[in-house]
């Protein structure tokens, strides 16, 4: 829900088995996973907190938690993905609204993906879509905020597995300064095993 809360129903009278305290919106579909050595599936799922929470199917009690974000303004849109043991995690932000005050120095984040161990969320990698890191480009905007770039390319959605190529694509979304970028409005193509990118369109 949007107040955080996660809610498990029952199929055929829709009462509550338990509900859960995300502490932030939760606006993607969770994933379900078995974990070896638990009695209980996994549910998983993010927040626009860009934090990741794993917790029992069974209770709703929480299992781990793990934050993905470099950026204040990092969040979590699009529902993660599950796949030999790896938690895949599509990084958006809300940095767009940010940049509406004319005196917010425009803009720093850089869309990505990050991949988590499902049994206890640690870091595997993160790889950002835009590999260089923002610099200030030397210019100012009206009210004399700089200008840094470049920016943006938010992954909004779910990334798919391809398995057989030992590939993750996912779509992005639009650039935050201008020039834009070639990793903004694309489809891109990462190695599952590291986030390396192997291809953008």
């Amino acid at each position: 829900s949007q107040d955080g809360v996660v809610y498990a129903l029952n199929l055929e009278s829709g009462c509550a088995h338990w509900t859960y305290e995300a502490g932030a919106e939760v606006r993607n579909g969770p994933s379900i996973v078995d974990v070896p050595g638990r009695s209980a599936p996994l549910l998983v799922f993010g927040d626009f907190e860009a934090r990741v929470h794993a917790i029992s199917t069974a209770t709703g009690e929480p299992v781990w938690l793990t934050n993905v974000a470099t950026h204040p303004d990092a969040t979590i849109t699009g529902s993660v993905k599950i796949a030999g043991g790896t938690v895949y995690v599509p990084i958006s932000s809300s940095e767009w609204a940010t940049a509406a005050d004319p005196g917010y120095a425009c803009c720093t984040f850089r869309g990505g993906v990050a991949a988590l161990n499902v049994a206890d969320g640690a870091l595997k990698w993160r790889s950002h879509v835009i590999p260089e890191v923002p610099a200030d480009t030397g210019e100012v905007n009206a009210a004399g905020a700089r200008r840094f770039g470049p920016s943006g390319a938010p992954v909004w959605n779910s990334p798919s597995i391809d398995l057989e190529r030992g590939l993750l694509y996912v779509g992005t979304g639009e650039a935050y300064t201008s020039p834009a970028s070639e990793s903004s409005d694309a489809v891109i193509a990462m190695r599952l095993a590291d986030g390396q990118i192997v291809w953008r369109k």
